[in-house]
């Protein structure tokens, strides 16, 4: 159970309050879905973060394009690497959009992939991050400088095992796993 008040709120200069909690519920197959809870580090990452965390509560979303990672699949789990996933337009990892438009320009890679538990926004290979993200199984320093890790995982690792075990050489999970619910946590 999260007690450190830290963890909940980050209260800037210009009296905005940012949520630094967020939560996906993830299902994989027929299992009951698992609460994962998620720090933003909102103060070194706030575009990156806000994003995110709008995308969480799918706010953004109107009628001609859903800005929510509900029902949206996990496309590429590799075990010692990573899950990728948050393709919310075309839910096979060819599709990006985010809250500013298709996509925007990554903030600087302040973190490294350095452990397990990490979250980090996919770069498009042109600099530009959208939807997509990945969970880290493991120190993946070989990605330092070309992707945005902007989290961390706070509550429910377990849910990184259960991950790394419908991992596959190709990528393709053995089992659907997808997000079926997501938010803020309050």
């Amino acid at each position: 159970m999260l007690t450190d008040s830290s963890l909940f709120y980050s209260f800037n200069k210009q009296t905005a309050i940012k949520v630094q909690l967020v939560f996906l519920d993830i299902k994989i197959g027929t299992d009951k879905p698992k609460r994962v809870i998620i720090k933003l580090f909102y103060d070194e990452m706030p575009k990156t973060c806000e994003n995110f965390r709008a995308l969480c509560t799918g706010e953004k979303s109107n009628p001609y394009v859903k800005l929510n990672f509900r029902d949206v699949p996990f496309h590429k789990i590799y075990s010692n690497f990573m899950a990728l996933g948050g393709d919310i337009l075309n839910k096979d990892g060819t599709g990006q959009c985010s809250i500013y438009g298709p996509t925007f320009k990554a903030e600087p890679k302040r973190f490294k992939h350095d452990q397990r538990g990490l979250i980090s926004m996919f770069n498009d290979g042109n600099g530009n991050i959208g939807s997509q993200f990945f969970f880290t199984f493991t120190d993946c320093s070989w990605v330092d400088g070309l992707h945005t890790v902007f989290g961390k995982i706070v509550e429910d690792y377990s849910i990184l095992d259960e991950l790394e075990k419908v991992s596959s050489t190709n990528g393709a999970p053995k089992k659907l796993v997808r997000i079926v619910d997501s938010g803020v946590i309050m």
